[in-house]
């Protein structure tokens, strides 16, 4: 049984300077979360190095960057959330979470809960009416959470990632004040 500690949290909008720590938490989480679920060597390319890469990237580009929160916990990058476009339309959602993380010494502390919460403000901005979010359907731990928050399981699809394939479910949610209610809790 995981201990649930809760910490002090506190989110802001992510600038270039995050990258490198964007970077690590990003690594360490997939490192945790999907060994054993995707191909080992799918995991083992995600470098802190190429993902800071790939974070400069998105945080120099101002439409991407806007969708991006970070989490703090005594002043450490400790998870972020990006939002931006769905890339799926024909779900029928006007906006997708691409990715939400939380460094493995911080999960179930609450971190998730205070990044989805801050969903009500990507409102206005990127003019988010709806959102989903993709997962492997064996992540159990990342489906419990989507479902705490009132997703639905809206579809599902096959992802190919180094010859495997994997089963992915999309997550809605159709209505954001739920949602941000919910991640309130």
């Amino acid at each position: 049984m995981q201990l649930r500690r809760r910490y002090a949290v506190r989110v802001r909008q992510a600038v270039e300077a995050d990258a490198r720590a964007l970077a690590e938490v990003h690594v360490a989480s997939w490192n945790d979360t999907y060994r054993g679920l995707i191909p080992d060597a799918a995991i083992d390319a995600r470098t802190v190095d190429r993902r800071e890469m790939h974070w400069i990237r998105t945080l120099s580009d101002l439409e991407q960057r806007i969708g991006v929160k970070t989490a703090e916990v005594d002043g450490w990058v400790v998870g972020f959330l990006h939002v931006g476009p769905t890339r799926s339309p024909a779900l029928g959602f006007s906006h997708e979470l691409y990715a939400i993380y939380v460094h493995p010494d911080y999960l179930y502390g609450g971190v998730g809960r205070m990044l989805m919460s801050t969903v009500g403000t990507l409102v206005a901005p990127l003019g988010m009416t709806s959102l989903f979010a993709w997962v492997l359907r064996e992540n159990h731990p990342a489906r419990r959470f989507y479902e705490s928050l009132g997703g639905v399981v809206v579809d599902e699809r096959v992802e190919e990632m180094d010859g495997a394939a994997l089963m992915e479910v999309a997550y809605g949610y159709n209505d954001l004040d739920d949602l941000l209610a919910q991640a309130c809790r």
